[in-house]
């Protein structure tokens, strides 16, 4: 398997964490994702190549897709020769591109043809016609500069992500982030369905079980007790019930697979499953 991550150009580095990747030569496999915090575009050359939450329609062949902020685990199978490219947004960076509410593509996987229009096609034709990963990446990043629209979004909403992060070291409420950002509850949650596509006691739910994730990748063998104390939850039952209701597994069982190395060496989001 070929997998790399490239800085986009620096115009774009408000919106874009990165552009990837990835190949490889009859590839069977079974993914499970646990949700990311960010939204991706992602362009699929795979043989056979399905997406979606259990019980929640699954996209089969998709060519393109815009995929939301996840609250539930996705699957992915893959058979055959195996080939994709992708955008990995920062919170607020497809509204850049779109001017779509976040909220619309929260926990869903939605044709690309549906956000950007009749001017995906010809992009897809020169990506398609492109003879190497560099140029594939070289041709998006050339339509992304060219629909690159002037984004506004409030200054509290930067200020209130940056108390979030915050959790790890210190507990902080939502009524005290409203407070030392001095907005109310209701714009709040306003400006999260917007920009971001969550409420804001969602998004810190998610933003704590990846750092759970990130933390438990590293030392699958650490006291569950004191990780949960550490992200400021009551007690380690309160963070295994919210663990289990992102990921869809227990942390004993992620560990397991960190252990076993099914978890992706690039992402510990990313367990490979059997079959």
């Amino acid at each position: 398997m070929t997998y790399f991550e490239q800085i986009p150009h620096p115009a774009l580095r408000r919106y874009i964490q990165s552009f990837w990747y990835c190949s490889g030569d009859e590839l069977t496999n079974q993914v499970h994702t646990i949700p990311l915090l960010q939204h991706e575009l992602v362009f699929n050359f795979c043989d056979y190549y399905e997406i979606g939450v259990k019980g929640d329609g699954i996209l089969k062949n998709p060519t393109a897709w815009v995929s939301g902020l996840q609250t539930k685990p996705t699957i992915s199978r893959s058979k055959g020769k195996h080939e994709m490219l992708g955008v990995l947004f920062k919170f607020n960076g497809l509204r850049a591109f779109t001017k779509c509410n976040s909220r619309e593509f929260s926990n869903i996987h939605t044709d690309a043809y549906f956000v950007f229009g009749k001017s995906l096609p010809n992009l897809l034709e020169e990506i398609y016609g492109a003879n190497n990963s560099k140029r594939k990446i070289a041709i998006l990043e050339h339509y992304l500069l060219k629909n690159l629209q002037d984004l506004q979004y409030p200054a509290h909403l930067k200020n209130c992500l940056e108390l979030f992060s915050l959790t790890k070291e210190r507990k902080i409420s939502i009524k005290e982030t409203c407070k030392q950002a001095s907005i109310t509850n209701k714009s709040l949650i306003h400006s999260f369905h917007k920009f971001i596509g969550v409420s804001p006691g969602k998004y810190l739910q998610l933003q704590s079980i990846n750092t759970a994730i990130s933390l438990l990748s590293k030392n699958p063998k650490q006291s569950l007790t004191k990780l949960a104390y550490d992200l400021s939850f009551f007690d380690q039952s309160h963070f295994i019930h919210a663990f289990k209701s992102v990921t869809g597994s227990l942390p004993s069982e992620y560990e397991n697979a960190v252990i076993n190395k099914k978890v992706d060496k690039y992402s510990p989001n990313f367990i490979f499953l059997e079959g």
